[in-house]
């Protein structure tokens, strides 16, 4: 498990499969999912 984190925003990485994000903010989060493209699950 790897922990990273950004302007409002914590990520955390499991064993290179399950991304889990957690943001103080809407703009936060989509700050995020501009910076990481990908299918997100809400």
């Amino acid at each position: 498990m790897r922990w990273f984190t950004g302007p409002d925003v914590l990520i955390r990485e499991l064993d290179g499969f399950c991304l889990s994000a957690r943001a103080r903010s809407e703009e936060a989060l989509g700050a995020l999912r501009e910076t990481l493209p990908g299918d997100w699950l809400v």
